[in-house]
């Protein structure tokens, strides 16, 4: 979904954002980290990147048609923390290769 879509969205995620609360943007572009920080304050924010080769197979489906499946998240001011580490714990299990980035 476009960012343009979802910022009309995002300003109902206030409510359900508590004090460590992470909200990870892994979609592409140059304004989604900012357009969430707008709603939900800058300390929340979590920025990101998923790869994977996959297609439309019909209405409602999705096709993973190869390559290894990854994703990399991290604070959006490049420092170590412990709800990125939380995050990486809960995503690891399910497979996709997942990293918690920190410059």
């Amino acid at each position: 979904m476009q960012i343009v879509v979802v910022g009309a969205g995002v300003s109902g995620l206030a409510p359900l954002v508590g004090v460590d609360t992470a909200v990870v943007s892994l979609q592409n572009g140059v304004e989604n980290e900012e357009t969430l920080a707008r709603a939900v304050g800058d300390d929340h924010v979590m920025g990101g990147a998923a790869f994977t080769f996959a297609e439309i197979a019909g209405p409602g489906v999705i096709r993973h048609t190869g390559g290894p499946p990854s994703m990399t998240f991290g604070e959006l001011g490049g420092h170590a923390s412990e709800r990125a580490q939380r995050l990486l714990g809960c995503c690891q299990p399910s497979g996709p290769a997942t990293k918690a980035h920190a410059r």
